[in-house]
Order: structure tokens, then C-alpha cells, then sequence
């Protein structure tokens, strides 16, 4: 009898260490998913809020008035200042950086910069392509280039068009430039 007693008392053991085993095993699932859960909200934010810095740069006064600048420039077929320039561009490559990265959201890079973004690489791609000569450093503003492909073939995908038919036209970019000149109506 007390090995009968022993050999129930071992199976009794052996199935409370199992299921105390499978409890220990769906709390650390719990507590892998709620961190999982918790990085992908924090990492969310975190994106989001860059993407807010980067609107509030882009937004300056001090952008503002270069953008302005070269826009109004460019409006009378003439060079702008390099300093107004490299300002502007300086801003988008830093925003590209992280978006070509995933660190912020494409749509929302798409819906708040993608204009800005074309508009302004391609009027100003020669000078980046003749700084990149002067300073022979091919990587100068090769984030924003790459990004400015990718919004190209993000419109084109949205439009359903080949991706070298969204170019902005000379109307659009006048349009643009018309707008960005006039400064004095956004303060």
C-alpha cells in the first residue's frame, strides 16, 4: 500500500511541477507580448514625435525666411545664396535620414513633405550634383536623393503612374515657388 501511496504521490508531484510549469510559461508569453506590445508603442511615439520636431524645423522662422529667400530667387531665374540653400537642404536631410531608415512614418513624410521634397530636389539638384564635384564627397544630400526617388515612386504607385511621369510640372513648380516666396502671408 505505501508504494501505491508513494507512486500516486510522485504522479501528483510530477503533474503540479507540469502545470505550475505551463503557468510559468503563458505569464512569461504574457509579459514578452506586453513588452513586445510596449516597445512597438513607445517606438511609435517616438516617431512621431521626431516627425513633429522635424514640421516644427521646417516650420521656422529661420527656414521660413530661407526658403522664402531662395524661392523668390529662383522665381527670377537667378542663383540663390548657397548659405539659404544648404539651409533648406541641410533641414530635408536630416528628415530623409530617418525616413529612408523607418525611424518615422513614410505616409506621414509623404503627406507633409513629399511636395517640398520633389519640388525642391529638383530645382536644386544641380548644385547639390556640382558641390558633390566640388568637394568630392559623392554622399553630400544622398539621403534626400534617395528620398525624393522613393516619394517619386510612392505618387507614381498612388497615381498609378510610371514613376518617370511624376516629375512636377513647370506649372506645379512655379506654383510652388509662388508660394514659398510669399512669406509675408504666413506670418
Amino acid at each position: 500500500m505505501e508504494s501505491e501511496e508513494l507512486i500516486r504521490a510522485t504522479w501528483q508531484l510530477a503533474y503540479a511541477t507540469w502545470v505550475l510549469t505551463g503557468l510559468n510559461l503563458v505569464l512569461a508569453g504574457g509579459t514578452l507580448w506586453f513588452l513586445w506590445r510596449q516597445l512597438r508603442e513607445s517606438k511609435s511615439t517616438t516617431a512621431l514625435k521626431l516627425h513633429l520636431q522635424y514640421m516644427t524645423a521646417w516650420e521656422s522662422d529661420a527656414l521660413w525666411e530661407s526658403r522664402s529667400r531662395v524661392a523668390a530667387t529662383l522665381l527670377k531665374h537667378q542663383d540663390p545664396m548657397p548659405n539659404d540653400i544648404e539651409t533648406i537642404l541641410d533641414n530635408l536631410e536630416g528628415m530623409a535620414y530617418d525616413a529612408n531608415r523607418g525611424n518615422i512614418n513614410l505616409d506621414r513624410v509623404w503627406n507633409d513633405f513629399g511636395y517640398a521634397v520633389r519640388c525642391y530636389w529638383h530645382q536644386l539638384s544641380k548644385y547639390v550634383l556640382i558641390q558633390r564635384g566640388v568637394r568630392s564627397d559623392i554622399t553630400l544630400f544622398q539621403e534626400l536623393e534617395t528620398l525624393a526617388k522613393t516619394l517619386r515612386a510612392e505618387e507614381a504607385s498612388r497615381r498609378r503612374l510610371h514613376p518617370k511621369s511624376v516629375f512636377p510640372s513647370t506649372e506645379e513648380l512655379n506654383a510652388f515657388l509662388i508660394s514659398e516666396a510669399a512669406i509675408e502671408d504666413r506670418v
